[in-house]
């Protein structure tokens, strides 16, 4: 069972190692927005494997971990990233040297990655303030009916 930390250890420092000189590399260094996104998708998907922990998950019928699931959050995770390269190719394509494309794919998913976290913790039990609550509940009730509702102003 040590062998098996200490190699799961060992690749996830690698993999995050690998994937945080990636987009250094890719952003040329310039734009802090890449590395807040990483931030807040590590983040997130911790959350919702504690909230699975707690038994408290949406994502799973039981509340429950499941591979399933957790597969699905980090397959997620990487349509994410594809479709940030192709934002950021398409700047170097047509030459943008503000990298507008990618600032617009970053900020989207930085505010999507927020509204998630912040769905984890509650589901956590960390305190978040009411309004917020009602929010999300707002957010959920949408998302369950599948419908786009316009949101009552915040009270």
């Amino acid at each position: 069972m040590r062998d098996f930390l200490i190699h799961t250890y060992d690749l996830l420092i690698r993999g995050s190692a690998a994937i945080m000189g990636f987009f250094h590399g890719m952003t040329s260094g310039n734009h802090r927005s890449a590395v807040l996104l990483l931030c807040l998708m590590a983040a997130d998907y911790l959350t919702g494997l504690i909230a699975a922990w707690l038994s408290k998950s949406r994502k799973t019928k039981t509340g429950k971990l499941s591979s399933a699931a957790a597969f699905r959050g980090l397959l997620h995770k990487a349509v994410m990233v594809l479709v940030l390269v192709i934002s950021a190719v398409l700047d170097w394509f047509i030459g943008d040297h503000n990298a507008m494309f990618f600032t617009a794919v970053c900020w989207m998913y930085i505010g999507s990655e927020a509204l998630s976290l912040l769905e984890n913790l509650t589901l956590c039990g960390v305190p978040v303030p009411a309004a917020l609550k009602r929010r999300l509940a707002l957010f959920s009730q949408t998302e369950e009916a599948g419908t786009q509702q316009p949101a009552p102003p915040i009270s």
